[in-house]
């Protein structure tokens, strides 16, 4: 594989909710969650998915790891020469396919079997996915898996209640690798953690991806921490993808006006700083019933009358940079 072919072609995914009630479960409304998103992931890169909850980026997720079907779009993943439809696979081909591609959830002990020891729950995707292996291939896989996220021997005839929340996110992830896959997809994996132990389970992360040559998709909405660890980062709002660039061009020169008010509302700690940016008016907008054009209008103070009307494609306006935005050229231009 050349370092200029995605490990993972997302194309045009959607995801439509059709949400039922009343006594023959008739449908009420259609609920759009993703809305033609596209994007590419590297290999050994880490790309952030950010927004405000209920942008979609969970759901996104969550098709690509094959645990929602997607309404529509491709998920092509590439492996030397050969490439595999996601979307397509069914049955033992998708359960085999498993190995790839991983995934961390948001709440690490409701994501944890109470009643599994954590020796079963780091072996359980062995046993499932790879059968072939021995006992001793499993213990010393095992074993090997849990010393590189930090957890000791002693620690795996213990169950799950008896760790701190860092801890259980230690084993979660033992338990996401001890495959070996190539593609870890972390949905929030620090947010349910105190803050001072976050940085030690992003620095664990760091560290793994460098040492295995993991490629991650790193969801979350906390942009101080995705400015931490990710390669490029994609903006969404409202089931669409506004804005893609590398984190360190998007961080200097936001380009879309919702990049602009996400950034504005990171806490820094500094009593002297000051914001120019008021405070983001109103609520996202309702996948059920979101406005014409552009979903951000209504809460965009640089809006104008073509952004009431037309959806602005996310186009490319440098290199690496797209944006969704009627006033990108402006934006950028004007923070040059």
């Amino acid at each position: 594989m050349t370092p200029a072919t995605p490990l993972l072609e997302v194309r045009g995914l959607t995801k439509t909710f059709h949400v039922r009630s009343g006594l023959f479960s008739r449908e009420q409304h259609a609920v759009q969650a993703v809305d033609h998103v596209s994007f590419d992931v590297y290999p050994g890169e880490t790309l952030g998915l950010v927004g405000e909850s209920g942008c979609g980026k969970t759901t996104t997720g969550r098709m690509i790891m094959r645990l929602i079907q997607p309404t529509s779009g491709e998920m092509i993943y590439n492996e030397g020469s050969t490439s595999t439809d996601l979307g397509r696979l069914w049955g033992d081909a998708l359960r085999k396919f498993r190995s790839h591609i991983q995934m961390v959830f948001q709440d690490p002990y409701s994501s944890l079997n109470p009643r599994m020891p954590v020796f079963d729950l780091i072996a359980e995707p062995l046993r499932a996915l790879q059968p072939e292996l021995s006992g001793r291939e499993v213990r010393d896989r095992v074993e090997w898996i849990a010393g590189a996220t930090g957890l000791q021997r002693e620690h795996l005839a213990r169950y799950p209640h008896a760790f701190s929340g860092g801890q259980r996110q230690r084993i979660c992830i033992a338990r996401a690798l001890v495959i070996k896959p190539r593609l870890l997809v972390c949905d929030e994996p620090v947010s349910a953690l105190d803050v001072s132990v976050r940085a030690q389970i992003i620095n664990l992360l760091k560290d793994l991806q460098q040492e295995f040559g993991l490629t991650y998709i790193f969801i979350a909405h906390d942009l101080a921490v995705v400015e931490n660890i990710s390669t490029r980062v994609a903006v969404m709002y409202a089931g669409r993808i506004v804005e893609t660039a590398a984190t360190a061009e998007l961080y200097a020169r936001p380009g879309h006006p919702y990049t602009r008010a996400l950034l504005q509302a990171v806490p820094r700690p500094d009593p002297l700083h000051r914001t120019d940016l008021a405070p983001l008016p109103g609520e996202m907008a309702e996948a059920s019933n979101l406005p014409s054009g552009c979903a951000f209008h209504p809460r965009c103070a640089l809006r104008i009358p073509v952004c009431e009307s037309e959806i602005p494609p996310l186009a490319e306006h440098e290199p690496g940079r797209h944006v969704a935005c009627h006033r990108a050229e402006e934006l950028l231009r004007y923070q040059a």
